[in-house]
């Protein structure tokens, strides 16, 4: 279903202001899904040549592929709304109608993607989604001015995941297309992480959860290394039946 080009994981999160109206508002998901891979095409046309005349024809125009994952959960089983998006690292040229029916589209790859690329594509999010917030009065007028004068917007994309074609199809490989789409598409919790641990009774008193930690990948800009999921932790999250907490 996905043709052989690199492939690249794009990941956004937003400020928490915003997370309770993506809970449990499709439409609010929706527009945040449509605005953020508007904007990644928006990016990869003009990271490919691909970038159409105003005249073009919408049915002529270079188009990205892509699948999108939201997960309501983060790492350490904590509520938290964002989306994964698995998208070619490069547009598709529609064949020229005089190419045939059978003709097949062709692929314009992307130049390397470098850390301003996903800063400047996180402010043009900002804008766009905080706008769309005020226009569904989900934000009133100072909100949402509040939120455009934030330093630190509380926006996040992260582009740092590529799947080469080298990687691609090799079985076990964390940098192939397989892992990376379980990967997005998996339920918040990993049986293989969970163990029990019974009191003197036999019954069970805690259960533990073993947070998964990053691995090393393609990384746009300064190296990174292998960490649990918050620093200074051991990675540990210890459930009973009423409470959970991180060790």
């Amino acid at each position: 279903m996905i043709p052989p080009v690199p492939v690249r994981q794009w990941v956004i999160s937003v400020p928490m202001r915003l997370r309770g109206f993506l809970a449990d508002r499709p439409r609010a998901v929706a527009a945040v899904t449509r605005i953020f891979l508007d904007e990644i095409e928006r990016l990869l046309l003009a990271a490919s040549g691909g970038t159409p005349d105003a005249d073009m024809p919408r049915a002529a125009r270079p188009r990205l592929g892509g699948i999108s994952f939201l997960h309501r959960f983060g790492s350490a089983l904590n509520h938290h709304v964002h989306l994964h998006a698995c998208v070619t690292d490069g547009v598709f040229r529609p064949a020229a109608a005089d190419g045939g029916s059978d003709a097949p589209p062709a692929f314009l790859p992307a130049r390397l993607i470098t850390q301003a690329d996903p800063a400047a594509l996180t402010e043009r999010v900002r804008r766009r989604v905080i706008r769309w917030f005020r226009m569904q009065r989900l934000l009133d007028a100072a909100a949402a001015a509040d939120m455009l004068a934030w330093e630190n917007s509380g926006f996040s994309v992260d582009a740092s995941v590529r799947i080469t074609l080298v990687d691609r199809d090799v079985p076990s490989c964390f940098r192939s297309l397989e892992h990376l789409l379980r990967h997005c598409a998996r339920p918040p919790f990993a049986l293989e992480r969970l163990s029990v641990i019974r009191g003197p009774d036999g019954r069970i008193a805690r259960i533990r959860y073993v947070q998964p930690r990053h691995k090393a990948a393609s990384w746009v800009g300064p190296g990174r290394t292998r960490k649990s999921t918050r620093p200074g932790t051991s990675g540990v999250v210890t459930m009973t039946g009423t409470s959970s907490r991180v060790g």
